[in-house]
């Protein structure tokens, strides 16, 4: 509430009758009956403020005191302290994923914390893609956004995703993250054929196929692959889930393996 006093004073040398006092914004509208040279009457009026009026960052307001021919006004200027202000939030639905493709869902919410109406508020997010206008935020108001982003294979592997939603009207300027965890499942199968299925003589060879496969949900790095028997020991740079690496080796036959009656061969990877 901005109160008022508005004085109005004879400063003429006739005593004035009925000197009308109007005041528009508050809403006054009065008589002083009498008035005699040199004298003054003090009025108090008051005006309640609202939301355009803070936006505009001020009040003005005119008197006017009439009698007769003699009309005069005077002015006062109330100026508001504005506070622009911003929170934003960012939740996402979903708590983990775990597969190429997932949907991770969001919701921003933008809120005007200040005492000022905000236009054409801006935000972004450039994980998901969004670049979306608020057009007005009034005091306390909130708007509330969805986006989405789909999860890729490098996100997997990292373990996570982490997203920042930005809001911005003005000087103003906010930011919220949110951070998804990936569940890493890393996984391996091996298989080994032979090409032949007997031998009979020292010095055969028995040729065999290692398979590696990335069976998990991560990609794999420096998967390390042995076969003792036939002195294989090689790396595989990189894996990617679902792929498959190809290994030749070989084993030439000795006499024990004859006398034996086989080859027992056993190759690893990890």
């Amino acid at each position: 509430v901005l109160n008022y006093t508005i004085v109005v004073t004879t400063t003429g040398n006739v005593t004035l009758s009925n000197v009308a006092v109007i005041d528009p914004l508050t809403g006054l509208n009065t008589s002083v009956p009498s008035l005699a040279p040199g004298s003054s009457e003090s009025i108090p009026t008051s005006y309640t403020v609202t939301q355009a009026d803070i936006d505009a960052g001020k009040v003005d307001n005119t008197a006017s005191a009439a009698v007769g021919a003699v009309n005069v006004s005077a002015s006062e200027s109330v100026s508001a302290t504005q506070s622009p202000a911003l929170s934003i939030t960012k939740t996402a639905t979903e708590s983990t994923f775990a597969a190429v493709g997932d949907v991770l869902n969001y919701t921003i919410v933008v809120t005007n914390t200040g005492n000022v109406t905000l236009s054409n508020v801006s935000l972004t997010d450039p994980l998901t893609g969004l670049n979306s206008v608020i057009g007005t935020l009034a005091p306390l108001a909130s708007e509330s956004i969805a986006t989405s982003y789909t999860v890729t294979q490098a996100d997997i592997d990292a373990g996570k995703v982490d997203n920042t939603a930005s809001a911005a009207a003005g000087a103003v300027s906010v930011s919220a993250s949110e951070s998804v965890s990936a569940t890493q499942s890393p996984a391996l199968s091996i298989t080994k054929t032979a090409t032949e299925n007997t031998f009979a003589a020292v010095g055969d060879v028995l040729n065999y196929t290692i398979v590696v496969t990335n069976t998990g949900n991560v990609t794999l790095s420096n998967v390390a692959v042995t076969d003792p028997l036939t002195g294989l020991n090689t790396t595989i740079a990189s894996l990617a889930p679902a792929a498959s690496q190809s290994i030749p080796t070989s084993y030439t036959i000795t006499q024990s393996d004859i006398d034996a009656g086989k080859v027992d061969n056993t190759a690893s990877a990890a």
